[in-house]
């Protein structure tokens, strides 16, 4: 029976939402994550990946996005110009995150945007971001990335910089998953916004990453 009726109104629009990213060189790697990422807080030399982009002499394929899910970032992954050979480092973000859309876009629901808008709670019930079934999807989520980049021969890295899963080691159960940080409490020092990591933090990510690069 085709998916049609006032609950699918505009299908085309929500095709038309995509994921990944093209490539940039022949050689080069790909920085996934959220604000972590994307740099908010630090001038953009000053962000891990720009660090890392430096140190190795490659240039990169930013899939990052402000308040994203790790769904949505096992989606960038898992949907991009990733070939054989390629380095994928991920910079893993809180799990009580979920992608949904609202008005026809694609939107990163967060427990914070509750505290901004009291209303969302109608439409979208704090709930689900607590429930054991949305960590149930991260986890499947971290898998299919690790199993797309093993697949075709590419070394994705996950480094988890923020608040994770306890036991998430055993959790996500891939080979190449590593616990930076517990919690915000142990960065070394904050962004100009006094929320995301600052300079000094942003180096000691770079600083592991390439670590494990090598």
């Amino acid at each position: 029976m085709p998916i049609t009726g006032p609950g699918f109104p505009e299908l085309e629009q929500l095709a038309a939402i995509r994921s990944g990213q093209p490539r940039k060189a022949t050689e080069q790697f790909w920085a996934a994550g959220c604000s972590v990422t994307v740099g908010v807080g630090v001038d953009t030399h000053q962000t891990w990946k720009e660090i890392v982009s430096r140190t190795i002499q490659l240039p990169y394929s930013d899939l990052s996005a402000e308040g994203s899910s790790v769904i949505w970032q096992s989606d960038q992954i898992c949907q991009s110009e990733i070939m054989q050979g390629d380095l994928v480092l991920w910079a893993l973000t809180v799990p009580p995150r979920l992608p949904v859309i609202k008005q026809l876009s694609l939107f990163h629901l967060t427990p914070g945007e509750y505290a901004y808008d009291k209303s969302i709670d109608k439409q979208f019930p704090i709930d689900l971001l607590l429930h054991p079934t949305l960590m149930y999807h991260n986890i499947q989520a971290i898998r299919r990335a690790n199993n797309f980049c093993t697949r075709i021969g590419a070394k994705l890295i996950v480094m988890s910089v923020l608040y994770d899963a306890e036991n998430a080691a055993k959790l996500y159960g891939i080979p190449n998953y590593h616990q930076m940080c517990q919690s915000p409490q142990q960065w070394l020092d904050l962004g100009s916004d006094k929320l995301h990591p600052g300079p000094q933090q942003h180096q000691a990510m770079a600083d592991k990453f390439i670590e494990l690069i090598k």
